[in-house]
């Protein structure tokens, strides 16, 4: 049907993916039975909403890199200690204090609570004086314009955790509306 339609309208033999999928497009608007290509709205609403996650996952890896970058600058001894620069308690502590010589400075009363309270009780006293003294040894730059970099940074990638998780939320709402199989295949989520 496709086939007879791109020769109504064109003599020449090209043929690519791009101007294939023009000629569908062509086609499927042409036709005067279009109704029967209608999707569910469930369905739209699903794919808009799965490119949005796909788009703010994309934003947050890049806020991601550029935090490590200024780690890298700022703080390279802390990548080291840490098993992930992304855990909360790191977020938590580069906010409070964005950079070596800032942490270095903090009261220990006062650095302990922040690790302390971001990992839920895991990280305590002990850590916070390592990390502590790995500041006063750091060789990271010290820069206030990096220190709100890194903040700011931080708080991007707190922000696209938030949108993320409510998106998920949304797109987990939309799966089990139109109960589909498909997550049922292991290793396949609703994402």
């Amino acid at each position: 049907m496709v086939k007879e339609f791109a020769k109504s309208i064109t003599l020449r033999k090209t043929k690519t993916d791009k101007k294939d999928a023009k000629l569908i497009a062509r086609k499927l608007m042409s036709d005067d039975h279009s109704e029967r290509f209608n999707a569910d709205k469930d369905i739209i609403d699903l794919k808009f909403m799965t490119r949005n996650r796909n788009r703010l996952g994309q934003y947050q890896s890049e806020s991601k890199i550029q935090y490590v970058r200024l780690i890298d600058l700022m703080f390279p001894e802390l990548s080291i200690y840490a098993t992930s620069v992304h855990h909360k308690y790191v977020y938590a502590l580069l906010k409070r204090y964005p950079s070596a010589k800032r942490i270095c400075n903090a009261h220990l009363t006062a650095l302990t609570s922040t690790l302390s309270t971001a990992s839920k009780g895991k990280i305590g006293k002990k850590e916070a004086e390592e990390i502590r003294q790995l500041a006063k040894d750091s060789i990271g730059q010290v820069s206030k314009v990096l220190e709100l970099e890194m903040t700011q940074t931080i708080e991007t990638i707190e922000f696209y955790i938030g949108k993320i998780k409510k998106v998920n939320r949304q797109i987990d709402e939309l799966m089990k509306s139109i109960s589909s199989p498909i997550t049922s295949i292991p290793g396949i989520s609703t994402v």
